[in-house]
């Protein structure tokens, strides 16, 4: 399993518990998951195409903060319950005996590395504003 930490969001977190301590998680989990939702549209982008299953099958899912960092996962789907499954992005990007390596993930993560703070600060304007129009729209 390959991580990628972000690193730099005290600012984002000083300034939403300042402005709107009661939004602060769920404007930073959205900020999180929008990121990932970037990284996951550029995996499926560079995924091989070859039966077509692999690409369907990356997907985000949110996943439950621990010792609290939020976290947001971009997954393969695999199993009986999913819709697509790519089990096999593993052999594809590491190879195996027989079959070489067609890495599609780590140069995806390699490329959005460079673009990974105008992502996040874009995701976290996109997500802040979303939940000022909602306060307001309550009328908070």
């Amino acid at each position: 399993m390959m991580r990628v930490e972000v690193r730099g969001t005290e600012d984002v977190k000083r300034l939403l518990e300042e402005v709107a301590p009661r939004h602060a998680v769920n404007i930073s989990r959205a900020t999180v998951h929008g990121v990932a939702g970037s990284v996951r549209d550029l995996v499926k982008r560079n995924a091989p195409r070859d039966e077509g299953d692999l690409a369907r099958s990356i997907k985000t899912k949110r996943r439950r903060m621990e010792f609290g960092r939020i976290r947001s996962d971009v997954v393969a789907e695999r199993g009986r319950g999913a819709k697509a499954d790519g089990f096999y992005w593993r052999f594809l990007e590491r190879g195996t005996s027989k079959l070489s390596a067609r890495p599609f993930i780590l140069p995806s993560v390699r490329e959005i590395e460079a673009k990974l703070p105008v992502i996040l600060r874009e995701q976290f304007v996109k997500k802040f504003q979303a939940a000022i129009r909602r306060a307001q729209k309550r009328g908070r």
